[in-house]
């Protein structure tokens, strides 16, 4: 609350009208939520970058390796020794 006395007499010494006042008080309201929306968009793109980044990292997905063919009798079809 002190500090609202202290603009005012300072309003009143400097002759700045009501008008004047609000009209700054708008502006550096505007200014706040310009700042912070642009501060949002840049850290969308950040995660989204990071997220990228980190699929890039992993690679391709992993597919399922073949299965090794048994020798013997053992083994499957597909395997160059069934049934020879």
């Amino acid at each position: 609350m002190d500090i609202l006395r202290v603009m005012a007499y300072l309003d009143l010494i400097n002759e700045v009208t009501v008008a004047q006042r609000v009209a700054w008080a708008q502006a550096d309201a505007a200014a706040r939520t310009a700042e912070a929306d642009e501060q949002a968009a840049r850290d969308a793109r950040l995660r989204e970058q990071r997220d990228e980044a980190r699929d890039k990292a992993r690679g391709p997905p992993a597919t399922q390796a073949p299965a090794r063919c048994a020798t013997g009798p053992a083994a499957g079809p597909g395997c160059p020794s069934w049934r020879t």
